[in-house]
């Protein structure tokens, strides 16, 4: 369902920089004006999962982008995962604005590998978990 929001063009320029130049572990997206994804804050490649975390708003929704490594017999693999971080604690019109627009931002990054929905309680386990299932 398209809802009217969609990326910026730098929101989508962002994210082909994490898939293809690999400049970034993580991108962070937010919904201005109840119209447009921007780019709130992008991390590194330096930037670890516990900057990603304590980067994010402790009442707020938020769209993540998050070049995810993990190790699976021996190996280290990546997967571009788009997660819909919603806290306990967000009212529920942000939630459900966040909500509809997710295929939005889903279709507008192409190669995005999965997908997870989840609150502030999440751990870098679960992204792992995610990705190793068949």
């Amino acid at each position: 369902m398209n809802i009217g929001i969609a990326p910026t063009d730098e929101a989508v320029a962002k994210f082909t920089e994490l898939k293809f130049q690999h400049k970034h572990s993580f991108i962070v997206f937010k919904i201005i004006n109840d119209k447009e994804i921007v780019v709130d804050h992008e991390g590194d490649k330096t930037k670890t999962f516990a900057d990603l975390k304590s980067s994010l708003p402790p009442n707020e929704p938020r769209y993540l982008i998050n070049n995810h490594d993990y190790v699976i017999e021996g190996a280290t693999r990546t997967k571009i995962f788009l997660i819909l971080y919603s806290p306990t604690t967000t009212k529920v019109r942000q939630r459900m604005l966040y909500a509809s627009a997710k295929n939005t931002v889903k279709s507008a990054f192409d190669g995005i590998q999965n997908e997870l929905d989840v609150d502030e309680s999440f751990r870098e386990e679960d992204l792992t978990e995610k990705a190793t299932r068949i």
